[in-house]
């Protein structure tokens, strides 16, 4: 997927990036607003975590510099940790077509992007069932026994079998829907316990072409 845009995104309380842009103007530090960022991302969805971090000028260093309910020890483990060709795993054709993973060898650590989610529903736009299995397998096999997924809580490698049953069952389901509302109807059936219902809307109009999206939480 070379235009991650391309998906779309819920919108996000235009409320609080308004504040955001308030603290930039008024000369608020970075570290606060970058903080007040996070906690907006944190409040769009139940269970989510936020951090960022900034690339520095070498291009190849990054410093840990907000998140929202996450332990300092996250900060010092992740801070200056490297980035780029070589310097971490790679990931490729898993829910988008190119992506980075961030592995954290001393602390055991593997940050997988939205290579695994825990517990919440995900983007299958892309169809990539087949190759998405094969890297979570490979991921398997790195020497990480902490898993930092890209949504839902931490956990350890448990959470590539996990993904790889959603990722099964999807593809079951994908094949006999009639439509995008049957499939998402079926998916929650299937994970009733799951959060990121609003995911399964999203990937409609690419799963199947021509639907309507929307965003409105089931009743």
């Amino acid at each position: 997927m070379k235009n991650p845009d391309s998906l779309g995104t819920a919108a996000i309380s235009s409320e609080g990036l308004l504040d955001a842009l308030k603290m930039i103007l008024t000369g608020t530090s970075l570290v606060d607003v970058l903080t007040s960022v996070t906690r907006l991302i944190k409040a769009h969805s139940d269970g989510m975590l936020c951090s960022i971090f900034l690339v520095q000028p070498d291009g190849v260093h990054m410093r840990y510099a907000a998140a929202q309910n996450l332990p300092e020890t996250y900060g010092r483990a992740t801070d200056g940790t490297e980035i780029g060709p070589g310097r971490g795993p790679h990931l490729e054709h898993a829910e988008t077509q190119d992506a980075l993973m961030v592995g954290l060898p001393e602390q055991g650590i593997l940050i997988t992007q939205d290579l695994v989610y825990n517990r919440v529903h995900a983007m299958v736009g892309e169809k990539a069932f087949e190759s998405w299995t094969e890297t979570l397998e490979r991921a398997q096999n790195e020497n990480y026994n902490k898993v930092l997924p890209g949504h839902g809580f931490p956990g350890g490698k448990e959470l590539y079998s996990q993904m790889q049953h959603y990722l099964s069952t999807a593809r079951k389901v994908y094949a006999v829907a009639a439509d995008g509302a049957d499939m998402k109807s079926k998916m929650i059936q299937a994970f009733p316990e799951y959060g990121g219902v609003g995911m399964l809307d999203q990937q409609k109009r690419f799963l199947f072409p021509g639907a309507k999206v929307s965003l409105q939480p089931n009743r």
